[in-house]
């Protein structure tokens, strides 16, 4: 029987989530992105409490439905409400109401990114509309369930599988196919290895851990800075680059329709006291992404 609900679970981290459970122990949905034995849920449509009926009992849940795409927040602001803010928070109250600890995953992105180096207690005042919808439910959730909810605020997340499409792993693609790479010289932040992100989030979870974590990866660091790191392990690791055509420039250079935070740097003291766990950092990230592409040329 199935104790663990995860709702959003096509997307990059719920895929790497659920493959963390047995298949008869969990219920993963997805909205769009069918995958063998996921549940199909539209989270502006069907009732939460249905699922939750028909599928449970669930001692707890993974919320990960989002509207991630920054630009697409600000560009179909009513939509991606709909989906961040009332289906998320229609959904915890159903958690909530059948006793089902939920955990809800929010964002760096609620940070100002006006200095940097930001804990849990630190007031967060959001820049841009993806920021402000994570932060409506956060403070919902705080108000509604104090005590019963886990909230984790993760970074940028990257893996080392070759071609899929996320931050170091693009950035190989495109020294592969030749192509500029614009990248922002002040921006920095805690990315995280999704592997790291999925087992903090069962570790919060498992341990028996409430509030309000951020879930980031250990050390600050710089966009160019992670470059360089990823260039010294390819170079190390696979050998010379392919190509190398970088255009530095400023975060804020690239003409979003919003101010983009600067400096979203986050510690994590909180989260390795609670479950001593600490992810790994960019530089072992980047040396396990340059071995995984080494393996997979011929």
């Amino acid at each position: 029987m199935a104790s663990v609900l995860i709702v959003g679970a096509s997307g990059f981290i719920g895929r790497h989530l659920r493959a963390r459970f047995e298949p008869s122990s969990c219920v993963a949905t997805y909205h769009g992105r069918p995958f063998a034995g996921g549940l199909a849920f539209d989270p502006t449509q069907d009732d939460p409490r249905t699922l939750i009926r028909d599928h449970g009992p669930f001692d707890h849940a993974y919320v990960l439905m989002a509207v991630s795409s920054l630009l697409r927040c600000i560009e179909q602001p009513e939509e991606s409400y709909a989906i961040n803010v009332t289906a998320v928070i229609r959904l915890l109250d159903a958690l909530l109401e059948a006793g089902i600890t939920p955990l809800f995953t929010s964002s760096d992105s609620v940070w100002q990114g006006d200095r940097g180096g930001y804990c849990e207690e630190d007031p967060a005042e959001p820049l841009i509309t993806y920021g402000k919808h994570k932060m409506a439910v956060e403070s919902y959730l705080r108000g509604q369930a104090p005590d019963d909810h886990i909230t984790v605020r993760l970074s940028k997340t990257y893996s080392s599988q070759p071609g899929d499409g996320t931050l170091l792993s693009a950035w190989v693609t495109a020294w592969e196919e030749g192509r500029e790479i614009a990248c922002a010289t002040d921006q920095c932040f805690n990315p995280i290895h999704v592997e790291d992100a999925a087992e903090g989030m069962i570790r919060l979870m498992q341990g028996g851990q409430r509030g309000l974590f951020n879930l980031c990866g250990p050390e600050a660091i710089h966009r160019d800075q992670l470059m360089a790191t990823l260039k010294q392990a390819y170079e190390a690791e696979v050998g010379p680059l392919p190509s190398w055509s970088v255009r530095y420039c400023k975060i804020n250079d690239f003409n979003f329709p919003e101010a983009w935070p600067v400096d979203i740097s986050t510690r994590i003291d909180k989260l390795v006291a609670a479950t001593g766990f600490k992810p790994r950092g960019p530089r072992e990230g980047a040396i396990q992404l340059a071995r995984s592409v080494k393996k997979s040329h011929p």
